[in-house]
């Protein structure tokens, strides 16, 4: 199969076995750590690109994705990743960063192996520490690319339908927020004059003349209509699609 076909493949069974987790809980934790941390979104990212290169050819070593390496097992983590790993994220709306992975500061410009010794310049430094000891897993063959691949997209998916679940509830909220303060057309005009009819039979003590710009500011305060006549319009008008 052809690196798209891998990936696609992976995602469609990967969706069919959301509730599978790795029996070894260290690993199984590292990956949950990795794809539910907000403030990285990178490391996604580069285990897709790598176990993808490992998975398409097994002769490579998973932890040499820079081809400055100069070894004969390398690859090119980064072709991989803007190559196929951009659009399959993006056709799944997958929550992972938009761009390359290997142009973060912490993975750029390396020509080292990817070891969980090395020190990579990046936060948190718990999920780029994860990150290394699963490829350096795969490497020893705790676990294969493929079951790796998976198990990084059964975590992602999960994250993008909760994301999508907490927004769908939200939006619900706020319909029935404007359901209950929309008003028909009749109710509206009923408050429109009800609030000038209250203005005008309003006694107004004398007060002294102010200046213009006073009389000015004082007048369009005095004759502004109260926030729920508003609020009850506008939503109104929203709901019609005005």
């Amino acid at each position: 199969m052809n690196p798209d076909e891998i990936l696609e493949a992976a995602f469609q069974q990967a969706w069919t076995t959301l509730n599978v987790r790795n029996s070894d809980i260290a690993i199984a934790e590292r990956i949950d750590l990795i794809g539910r941390n907000l403030q990285n979104r990178a490391c996604s990212r580069l285990i897709l690109a790598c176990t993808l290169a490992k998975i398409h050819n097994p002769r490579v070593d998973i932890r040499k994705p820079y081809t400055q390496i100069g070894d004969a097992d390398t690859f090119s983590g980064r072709t991989y990743d803007e190559g196929y790993i951009t659009k399959f994220i993006s056709e799944h709306q997958l929550p992972c960063n938009s761009t390359t992975a290997f142009l973060t500061p912490a993975l750029r410009n390396i020509n080292q192996v990817l070891t969980p010794t090395r020190n990579l310049v990046g936060r948190p430094r718990e999920v780029y520490r994860a990150a290394l000891e699963l490829l350096s897993d795969v490497y020893t063959e705790k676990l294969s690319a493929a079951d790796l691949m998976l198990a990084t997209l059964r975590i992602l998916i999960i994250v993008r339908d909760e994301k999508q679940a907490r927004i769908d509830s939200l939006l619900a909220g706020l319909q029935l927020s404007i359901e209950d303060v929309s008003l028909s057309a009749e109710e509206i005009m009923i408050l429109i004059q009800q609030h000038l009819g209250n203005y005008t039979a309003t006694p107004h003590p004398p007060t002294p003349s102010p200046t213009r710009g006073e009389g000015e500011k004082r007048s369009r305060k005095s004759l502004a209509p109260p926030l729920r006549l508003w609020r009850g319009i506008a939503a109104s008008l929203w709901v019609r699609g005005v």
